[in-house]
């Protein structure tokens, strides 16, 4: 998504809200840090270490609320980080769920799982999520390559450079993953 933001916009509601990728950016980043962590979460699950997974998700979603009421009711700071491209409320909002997932579903789960299978921030981060983010690549260097060589537009050019990626990326994670 943050690679054809903009054109996905375009494709999907058209040319007048090519703007708004600013929010798909925002929420993809809160998603990129949080997804990996989720497969941590299921384990300490399993493993009934549910009561800290709960406390972290509750944590994260009071938190998600609460900042999102007060960056959208009191702009001033959105306004001065991102202009008024958008509506800084709802930038607002966007970023009231982008911080709590950084650091609550990100980095906080992050260090629980850590703690409770006795590794290294480091070994936790190469071993956990260093190695599939390296996988990743397999997929994104191409797409970025294809938007910055082709531009393409349109759910076509976009889908066929997706798929093309997405089997050069199914081929490596089955031999490195």
């Amino acid at each position: 998504l943050m690679v054809f933001d903009a054109p996905v916009l375009v494709a999907w509601v058209g040319p007048r809200y090519e703007h708004a990728s600013l929010l798909i950016d925002l929420l993809a980043i809160s998603t990129l840090i949080s997804l990996p962590l989720a497969s941590a979460a299921s384990l300490l699950i399993g493993i009934g270490r549910h009561r800290g997974v709960v406390a972290l998700a509750v944590a994260a979603a009071t938190v998600n609320l609460a900042l999102s009421i007060v960056l959208a009711t009191h702009p001033g700071p959105m306004r001065l980080l991102f202009g008024e491209a958008l509506s800084p409320g709802l930038v607002g909002v966007a970023m009231g769920t982008v911080v709590p997932q950084v650091l609550i579903g990100g980095i906080l789960t992050a260090l629980y799982a850590c703690h409770v299978f006795k590794m290294s921030l480091l070994e936790f981060i190469t071993r956990g999520v260093g190695r599939p983010a390296l996988v990743c690549l397999a997929f994104l260097v191409p797409v970025l390559a294809v938007r910055a060589l082709c531009h393409p537009a349109g759910w076509g050019p976009i889908m066929t450079t997706c798929i093309a990626a997405w089997l050069l990326f199914v081929v490596v994670a089955w031999r490195h993953g």
